[in-house]
């Protein structure tokens, strides 16, 4: 994926800065304050889920969309658990990166629909409209998530 010459064509996401390696990333993320981090975990052998752990702790509000190539479940929990609000497989497609980026910045979790089936009952929607929490498993922890809350039951 080309996500310079994608986000250059989707109208409502700005890219603002590129970094080629963690701490690039980690000070780009707090000089440029973005609304959402779209954390490429392909570029990196091994140190993807620390750098997204040290970008949380360095902006804990940061909202980050997790690029990776795994697909499995213990590995997407990981993720979730160092401070993802997102997670694509990388093969998923650009539209799914722009979905998930739209998805995060709203305050919702997201995950790709190729892993989704992981996690049964997921949903990264707001809560109902007659006031009932939506419910689904927590990527994070394996646990029924509220959604209106931000807790784990």
């Amino acid at each position: 994926v080309e996500l310079r010459k994608f986000i250059g064509v989707v109208s409502d996401i700005v890219l603002i800065g590129e970094g080629a390696d963690s701490s690039a990333a980690t000070l780009l993320a707090e000089k440029l304050q973005p609304n959402v981090l779209l954390l490429d975990g392909t570029a990196s052998a091994g140190g993807s889920l620390a750098t997204l752990a040290a970008l949380k702790a360095a902006s804990p509000q940061l909202p980050i969309v997790f690029l990776a190539l795994q697909d499995s479940k213990t590995y997407i929990m990981q993720a979730f658990k160092a401070g993802a609000a997102g997670y694509i497989v990388s093969m998923a497609g650009e539209q799914h990166i722009a979905n998930a980026i739209r998805e995060v910045h709203a305050g919702h979790r997201y995950l790709c629909p190729r892993i989704r089936g992981l996690f049964p009952g997921f949903s990264h929607r707001p809560p109902p409209l007659d006031g009932r929490p939506a419910r689904g498993e927590d990527p994070g922890n394996g646990k029924p998530y509220r959604l209106d809350k931000g807790e784990t039951a």
